[in-house]
């Protein structure tokens, strides 16, 4: 055994759960850690590059090292931060955690021109009011959901983007509770937004789609007195409002309802 190993081997005695390894000319960490962001949720076996070379001064760098690994992991204080790199690195401010939400958001969904306007509505509206480079912090969300009247439509709509955000951060949060009271002066059993998304996407025909979509938005939103009901028939769609106005899809003649 050459020098430098007989060194490496005294110096990994001295160490309890992190061990030094040589790979080349190169010193690496080996060790069972806390799951790295976005990696799970238990702890697992990892390798880390100290970023010094295989000689007796950079042996001592890397021995220094895992005795802070050691001495965090006692602690059950063991911070990634400082081991990752560029896109690695958990999000912090809220341009950050917004766009990581958003890839998200949008690697389970087609980004069709209708989804991308729920996702304006949605999120990006209520999105748009927090300052970018903030770090992203329940005190922050709430203060904002804060500054719209209580009971009103744009308080439940930050409830509802801000609660996502948080709870994709995995930031604690009852925003639910200031959204109470946002009801409307009809007592209706509205459809979720999965549910609305699900029966646009049962209409073959892309271009009423994007009408049914814009209705949808337009009508429950515009008016607390206005009461929408979607009823599918046959080859018919209709959309229904006292009198109301259907298109029979095998002829686009338009008739209307009393």
């Amino acid at each position: 055994m050459s020098n430098f190993g007989e060194a490496l081997g005294k110096a990994n005695a001295t160490l309890d759960r992190v061990q030094i390894r040589q790979k080349g000319d190169r010193l690496y960490l080996r060790a069972t850690l806390p799951p790295k962001p976005g990696d799970g949720s238990k702890p697992k076996r990892y390798e880390l590059s100290t970023g010094y070379g295989a000689h007796t001064e950079g042996l001592r760098f890397a021995k220094a090292k895992a005795l802070e690994i050691e001495g965090q992991l006692l602690r059950e204080k063991f911070d990634w931060t400082p081991w990752l790199k560029g896109s690695q690195k958990p999000a912090e401010t809220v341009r950050e955690w917004v766009a990581k939400f958003e890839q998200n958001y949008w690697e389970s969904r087609e980004r069709s021109l209708a989804k991308t306007s729920t996702w304006k509505a949605s999120y990006q509206e209520a999105f748009d009011r927090l300052d970018p480079e903030k770090p992203l912090t329940e005190d922050l969300l709430k203060a904002e959901i804060l500054k719209s009247s209580a009971g009103t439509r744009t308080r439940q709509k930050l409830c509802f983007a801000y609660g996502a955000i948080a709870r994709f951060a995995g930031i604690e949060n009852k925003f639910s509770e200031l959204a109470a009271g946002c009801e409307t002066k009809i007592q209706r059993d509205l459809p979720s937004d999965l549910e609305i998304e699900a029966m646009r996407d049962s209409i073959a025909n892309p271009a009423w789609q994007w009408v049914f979509w814009n209705a949808s938005n337009l009508w429950v939103e515009a008016s607390r007195d206005f009461q929408a009901r979607l009823l599918r028939s046959g080859r018919r769609v209709w959309v229904a409002a006292g009198a109301s106005r259907y298109e029979d899809k095998r002829t686009h003649n338009f008739a209307t309802q009393s």
